[in-house]
């Protein structure tokens, strides 16, 4: 059985433990592959192409909303991807003042 990588945080559990909960992890990746849609990853991509804020939608939501999506697709998405798309489709006012903003970090 492959072992599945579970990130640097994460110390491996010694014995019997282990193996179970490598047996958690599998099944909870093959309930995912079993019941998630053939295109989700593109219906997420075409959410996030569609997604505008709205004119009574705070910036907070709106950035949450766009970077909950992008974690959704690629959960390492980089983070120049991320901004490109959360500033897409701002509000005008918003980018009239991120325009005026120096850029410079």
């Amino acid at each position: 059985m492959k072992h599945l990588s579970l990130g640097p945080e994460c110390k491996p559990i010694p014995g019997e433990k282990a193996v179970w909960f490598e047996v958690i992890l599998l099944r909870q990746y093959l309930f995912t592959l079993e019941f998630e849609p053939v295109a989700y990853k593109e219906l997420l991509r075409t959410l996030i192409d569609k997604k505008i804020q709205l004119e009574d939608e705070s910036i907070t939501y709106y950035l949450n909303e766009v970077e909950s999506l992008c974690k959704r697709i690629d959960k390492d998405m980089k983070e120049e991807e991320l901004v490109y798309h959360m500033l897409k489709r701002l509000g005008p006012e918003i980018i009239r003042y991120i325009s005026i903003l120096d850029n410079n970090c």
